[in-house]
């Protein structure tokens, strides 16, 4: 907000007060109401005294603030290069029906930038163009069910966040996730 100093004269004292644009108008209100015979030059010194105040201030304002208005509040939003990957994902041997794969890049290796998440279904898996991972070691975390959760359906997960590490290339890749699950006898 611009804050511009006046002099208002008030019925209690003499105050210095600091004013916005309506504060202006209500001085302005106040001087026609005290002096209704020259309210029209009063109001023209007022403005000659106020107005290349304002001018300066808006010039100033305005130099201040072109660097940031150039070249944006947000910087460089395409972030670091990241490559497609694809491939299979199987269940001891068979597609893995339904799922999610997580890649998250290993920052204990050294490794970081944003985190790419897929589904996928009929065991096959390829992530959005420009959403891909980005190079070098990642935490790979794979959730497997037999079909994709719809509302109001019962779903079976038949692989619970199944990790592995893998290091990625700055290029596209094809990388298959094999999952070997020993079955568990009944009882």
């Amino acid at each position: 907000m611009l804050w511009i100093g006046c002099e208002m004269t008030s019925i209690w004292s003499r105050f210095k007060w600091r004013v916005s644009g309506a504060l202006i108008r209500l001085h302005l209100l106040a001087i026609s109401q005290r002096h209704p015979e020259n309210v029209k030059e009063r109001h023209a010194r007022f403005l000659a005294r106020v107005s290349p105040c304002l001018h300066r201030v808006a010039c100033v304002a305005l130099i201040a603030w072109m660097p940031a208005i150039l070249i944006g509040c947000g910087g460089d939003r395409s972030g670091p290069a990241r490559f497609s990957v694809s491939g299979n994902v199987t269940l001891n041997g068979e597609p893995l029906p339904a799922g999610v794969i997580r890649f998250t890049p290993d920052r204990g290796k050294g490794n970081s930038g944003p985190e790419t998440i897929v589904e996928f279904t009929e065991g096959t898996y390829k992530t959005p163009t420009g959403k891909g991972v980005v190079p070098g070691p990642h935490v790979v975390s794979i959730t497997g069910y037999d079909r994709l959760p719809e509302e109001e359906t019962m779903f079976q997960t038949l692989v619970s966040d199944h990790r592995q590490s893998v290091s990625f290339p700055e290029e596209e890749t094809i990388q298959d996730f094999a999952i070997t699950v020993e079955a568990t006898p009944k009882k």
